[in-house]
């Protein structure tokens, strides 16, 4: 019951991993352990340096190209070490039990099946958001590139628009250096949540830079993605003090005229091409906004932010 709390609390695989070695060596008197799965690795400060190693296992260089192959439910001792394969496929190792082998074996099954729910669960949010912005949730620049790599050839053979908007935020600095980032991170996780939303059912939206935000939309046509453009621009936030943070966007159609390509080799070169043509329209966009309305950095000038 103590081990399941403990369990519930843990916000990573390699977490589970280190309560697991952890409960082991309690229960089985050893010097420390180290657990071996096919994605993680972890070892305890006694047999290795308190560190995760993908590869080297033990301070005497054991590493999983050295430990003898197990079957699973195979054991061996290395030097003082007793190392077993679980029924998993895990390796386990504990620095000299106080106990004997089959009793060792036991708890290291009934350990391992209490805590592998917990690590499997984690493993599979790792897996889904490895990809992902941790603060707003939204794709990384390298998925950006990775899915416009593999859906382009596809779109272009079947005819079907791309389009890519490029979006950055007017304000966002104010609010940092006046505020603070706890602020602006709130405010930038806040819009980004609104942007996603628009591109729903349309594509993906990716964080690109600080406050710099793509999205890409298939298969819709000029007018949705005018109208689309506009739904981002009505976007605005109002931090404390009356700051007002606001998007600016610009948006173009894959050409394949205008962005041509003919081998594998060139095509991040075209797409970097067409995101900074996009990306120059965007800041020509956010100088108009600018030279229209200036905001100021301190409107109130009573709250604690506002302090001259």
């Amino acid at each position: 019951m103590i081990l399941q709390k403990i369990l519930a609390e843990s916000e990573s695989p390699s977490d589970v991993l280190q309560i697991f070695v952890y409960d082991l060596t309690a229960r089985t008197g050893s010097r420390g352990g180290f657990v071996c799965t096919e994605t993680t690795d972890y070892m305890d400060a006694v047999i290795g340096s308190m560190r995760r190693r993908r590869s080297s296992l033990a301070k005497d260089g054991i590493s999983v190209s050295n430990i003898k192959p197990l079957e699973k439910g195979e054991s061996f001792v290395f030097d003082t070490i007793f190392i077993y394969r679980t029924s998993l496929g895990w390796y386990v190792g504990l620095d000299d039990p106080e106990i004997d082998e089959d009793h060792v074996v036991r708890t290291v099954e009934r350990t391992m099946d209490v805590v592998y729910p917990a690590y499997s669960l984690l493993l599979k949010h790792e897996d889904e958001n490895r990809d992902k912005d941790e603060l707003t949730g939204c794709f990384t620049r390298r998925e950006l590139f990775r899915h416009l790599r593999s859906n382009l050839k596809t779109m272009l053979t079947k005819d079907i628009p791309l389009y890519v908007f490029y979006m950055d935020f007017n304000n966002f600095k104010v609010v940092n250096d006046t505020l603070g980032h706890h602020m602006g991170d709130a405010v930038l996780r806040s819009i980004a949540s609104e942007i996603k939303s628009i591109f729903l059912g349309y594509g993906n939206v990716y964080r690109v830079g600080g406050d710099e935000f793509i999205g890409v939309a298939f298969g819709i046509n000029e007018e949705l993605a005018n109208r689309i453009a506009k739904r981002i621009e009505a976007v605005t936030r109002q931090a404390p003090c009356g700051l007002f943070v606001s998007v600016s966007v610009a948006y173009k159609v894959f050409d394949r005229n205008t962005y041509s390509y003919t081998e594998e080799s060139n095509m991040d070169t075209v797409l970097n091409r067409y995101l900074s043509d996009i990306e120059v329209d965007m800041y020509e966009n956010k100088k108009k906004i600018r030279d229209a309305h200036e905001i100021p950095k301190i409107i109130c000038g009573l709250c604690p932010y506002c302090k001259s």
